[in-house]
């Protein structure tokens, strides 16, 4: 079973790290495609904020796109390469506030703005990271004599 999809995976893990910890579904695989994982904040934040905390999370510099000037309540979120314009409409569908995800292409944008949605999108690899510290944590518990090493990379995406 892929990361993305564990209830301890990428998406989850990083509901949590933003302070998301209301997961209302965890991301999932429907008909060969990803389906955004959904959370929800207990207050709302401005979107502002939210850009703030994604790039200090993830520790770089993300892209934000807004596209309305609702507060944030409910997030949309597809770690990785989350560019499919179905999967934003998934997330409009599950009335998200906000979509995030680690790579887009031109539509992604355009199709966002059509829809109304902010987008933040950071890059593949550090979206998904928490996913694989998680994955660590759990082997490690298994295995307490493990010593875990991150290896830090340059961000080149």
């Amino acid at each position: 079973m892929p990361l993305d999809y564990a209830e301890f995976g990428t998406c989850t893990s990083l509901f949590n790290a933003l302070g998301i910890n209301s997961v209302i579904q965890q991301s999932i695989e429907i008909e060969g495609r990803s389906q955004p994982g959904i959370g929800e904040f207990q207050i709302p934040i401005s979107f502002q904020e939210l850009s703030e905390r994604v790039s200090e999370v993830l520790s770089e510099n993300v892209k934000s796109w807004k596209n309305s000037d609702k507060r944030i309540k409910r997030v949309g979120i597809i770690t990785g390469a989350g560019n499919s314009t179905q999967s934003l409409r998934d997330a409009h569908y599950s009335e998200c506030d906000v979509y995030i995800t680690g790579e887009k292409i031109l539509y992604t944008v355009q199709y966002a703005k059509f829809i109304k949605m902010n987008l933040i999108v950071g890059s593949h690899t550090f979206t998904e990271i928490f996913g694989v510290r998680s994955l660590s944590e759990k082997i490690k518990e298994q295995y307490d004599y493990l010593e875990l090493i991150e290896l830090v990379e340059d961000h080149f995406e």
